[in-house]
């Protein structure tokens, strides 16, 4: 419009450099560089895993990159925040999982120990690039220190229309370690100061890994006396001795017949505590079906981890992980968009994949976590500070929960939670114990 009034100048010297942002130097273009004004970016959306090798050293230059993998997208904030002139103004859209992440560990402590002026408008579940399933904020950086951290949530992709409507969080309140509770800070900071920390309390355990679960993992879809039959291509019959129950305990997250969902696995390890895999031999001469099915599909094991995953035994599951016995198992699942299921076993030998469990304590203890877990409180807890996915569904994993306060209930109140039947009167009752109102 300017140009086609004549208000402006013809032509322009855009004075645009290109290069690999990781290494670039802005001081061997401009002599004095002082830093920008004004930067305006998207930085890139690039997971850890999918970093070509020069990327992945180029990223360690960064100290915010120096917590877990972090994606790439990270020392963007570094790079951004260094590069601006005193009391220069940054803009960014780009991820929100910094907030409580692992990767993003490093970048809260670089934020806090510079006492960065940071505003945060978080569209937390709320899809913003419609091709891309990205969870995002935008974030406002200033080169002036300031002792608090500003945040919007955004409800319905509305922006703030004044500075009043964010609400203020003190470094001091946050933990970079933990995470940043943003979301509802006063409330979610007392729910985690009461008692002791679930990760503390309970210890949690991730299902079984295959590495090929359309391979171990059936539903029978038929069976005799000696042998179930699985249904991969051809049909096979499965010696019934080599079989144990197993459960997908992401299913939980509906409610759901535990039968109806109850599977097999092809489980080619002896009955041991902490199981080992079967002698070749052995295999082969007990159970003979399983073992030529099992060579059937050799060369499809074998592919696992690109071909290049070293196992005890070729027919053994990709990882070791949840294979030993445990008495007493609360199953969960790993997502949900409501309050979930969670399942009580003390059956030994059922296996589980997909989800979580916790694990090794008391029937009593059992009911009583699963019945915090159910509750209203604690699934407050985890819309306000756990990782959004698509569909409103929110993780349940143990990095999310684990900082959850559990109270020292006295054993009357601990006889109340397990024996009261009805969920508002244990809602009210918890809600009252943690002072908080929903």
């Amino acid at each position: 419009m300017a140009l086609s009034e004549g208000e402006d100048v013809e032509e322009f010297h855009f004075n645009i450099h290109t290069g690999d942002a990781l290494i670039f130097n802005w001081n061997n273009i401009y002599d004095n560089f002082q830093g920008f004004e004004i930067i305006v970016g998207n930085p890139p959306y690039v997971s850890a895993r999918n970093l070509e090798v020069e990327a992945k050293e180029n990223i360690k230059n960064w100290s915010v990159s120096t917590s877990g993998n972090p994606d790439l997208y990270i020392p963007f904030f570094q790079i951004g925040y260094e590069n601006l002139a005193e009391n220069g103004i940054l803009g960014y859209i780009t991820m929100n999982t910094f907030f409580k992440s692992l990767n993003g560990r490093a970048l809260r402590s670089y934020f806090e120990e510079n006492r960065a002026t940071i505003r945060i408008v978080d569209f937390g579940t709320l899809q913003i690039f419609k091709s891309k399933s990205t969870y995002t904020c935008i974030c406002f950086l200033e080169k002036v220190e300031q002792n608090y951290i500003e945040y919007y949530k955004s409800t319905d992709k509305e922006f703030p229309t004044n500075r009043n409507q964010y609400s203020r969080i003190n470094y001091k309140n946050l933990d970079a370690k933990k995470g940043w509770n943003l979301n509802n800070n006063e409330i979610i900071s007392r729910l985690e100061a009461i008692g002791r920390p679930f990760g503390e309390r309970y210890k949690t355990r991730h299902g079984i890994a295959t590495l090929k679960n359309d391979i171990y993992i059936f539903k029978p879809v038929a069976e005799d006396e000696d042998f179930f039959y699985l249904q991969n291509g051809n049909l096979y019959p499965i010696e019934k001795g080599i079989c144990k129950d197993i459960l997908n305990s992401n299913k939980l997250s509906r409610n759901i017949d535990f039968d109806a969902v109850r599977e097999k696995v092809l489980f080619p390890y002896n009955d041991d505590i902490k199981p080992k895999a079967l002698d070749e031999e052995f295999l082969s001469n007990q159970f003979p079906m399983a073992f030529e099915y099992l060579q059937r599909k050799r060369a499809i094991l074998s592919e696992r981890d690109k071909g290049k995953g070293k196992y005890e035994k070729w027919f053994a599951f990709g990882r070791t992980q949840s294979l030993e016995k445990v008495a007493n198992k609360l199953f969960f699942p790993k997502f949900s968009d409501r309050i979930p299921s969670y399942l009580i076993s003390n059956d030994d030998d059922l296996l589980f994949y997909n989800g979580q469990a916790i694990v090794g304590h008391s029937e009593e203890e059992m009911l009583l976590v699963k019945k915090i877990l159910e509750s209203r409180l604690f699934w407050y807890y985890i819309k306000t500070t756990s990782k959004p996915y698509s569909s409103d569904y929110y993780s349940l994993n143990g990095t999310y929960i684990k900082n959850f306060g559990i109270p020292e209930f006295t054993n009357n109140d601990i006889d109340f939670l397990i024996n009261e039947s009805n969920q508002d009167i244990i809602d009210a009752f918890l809600e009252d114990y943690y002072n908080i109102r929903l």
